[in-house]
């Protein structure tokens, strides 16, 4: 398995603008997008994030909406494979060596796992996981892990989802580093597409760094619940 390496960008520096291409065109959809919202019906603020965010983005991509039932393992993968934005409103989880066991959750408790990102037939070029630990990655001891030329170093190398998501070619991934609520989750990602809405051509960590100094916080309802911190911008 390669090394999982990843830049943090906090506070959040400049990225490839949603939606652009750093290199050669994606041969994915250049403007469609897969929203999933709390696949096991569990999270309430999870749902309804979806229901927010969905209108921001409908000018700008074509939407491909799972909820409840429909965010199956497979309907997920498959719809993976052709979309340039993908935002998850549900689970994760962080775990097992060096993180090779953390996943997403979908509908009826099947899971997505690093292995299923890692072999996508296209990753969308951005990601936004709003879900726990979904950014996470462990600081490997000198000496010890899978990621073998950063493990002498006592660097950050393990494995998380969104080091998946850039290893299999992603562009930029925007996800939390801890535990957050969904509340939380809702509200950050509330903000962000405000202000993604408000300047479309904004690179991805542009867009979290005005949630992160509150410039875009007008509309956001509960601005005490909006846990900025707990949200990175990695780029490969």
């Amino acid at each position: 398995m390669p090394d999982a390496v990843a830049k943090v960008v906090a506070p959040p520096g400049d990225a490839v603008a949603p939606g652009t291409s750093a290199g050669s065109p994606p041969t994915r959809p250049a403007r469609s997008a897969l929203l999933v919202g709390d696949p096991d019906l569990t999270l309430p603020d999870a749902r309804a994030e979806v229901d927010v965010i969905a209108p921001l983005l409908a000018g700008q991509f074509d939407l491909n909406i799972l909820r409840a039932g429909e965010a199956k393992r497979d309907a997920l993968l498959d719809a993976l494979a052709t979309v340039s934005l993908f935002h998850f409103a549900r689970h994760a989880w962080h775990a097992g060596l060096d993180g090779l066991d953390s996943g997403l959750g979908a509908a009826g408790g099947e899971k997505i796992l690093i292995g299923d990102v890692l072999t996508l037939r296209h990753s969308p070029q951005i990601v936004v996981l709003s879900a726990c630990e979904s950014g996470r990655a462990v600081r490997i001891p000198p000496g010890r892990g899978t990621n073998s030329r950063l493990a002498g170093r006592g660097l950050p190398g393990g494995w998380g989802v969104a080091q998946a998501f850039l290893a299999a070619g992603s562009e930029a991934v925007v996800a939390p580093v801890r535990a957050v609520t969904d509340k939380e989750s809702a509200a950050f990602a509330r903000t962000f597409y405000q202000a993604w809405a408000a300047a479309p051509d904004r690179s991805a960590a542009a867009t979290v760094r005005a949630a992160w100094l509150g410039r875009e916080r007008t509309a956001a309802g509960d601005n005490g619940s909006l846990d900025t911190a707990s949200f990175r911008v990695l780029v490969p």
